[in-house]
């Protein structure tokens, strides 16, 4: 199951996918880096736990 894609600060978009062994992410135009990608994760964080939270399932995240 794909996400619609999420607007992200800074042009950024990510879209989420559900799979078996977890979440993929697909990133335009790229995975963020540096100051950029710092910027960015609070958004990214709220995007995935509103995709998160529309699936209805309880989960836990942990990232690495």
């Amino acid at each position: 199951m794909k996400s619609r894609p999420y607007n992200l600060l800074g042009g950024y978009t990510v879209t989420f996918e559900r799979t078996a062994l977890g979440i993929n992410c697909e990133w335009s135009p790229r995975v963020p880096r540096g100051r950029k990608g710092k910027r960015v994760l609070p958004h990214y964080r709220a995007a995935r736990d509103e995709w998160l939270y529309g699936l209805g399932a309880s989960v836990m995240v942990v990232e690495l």
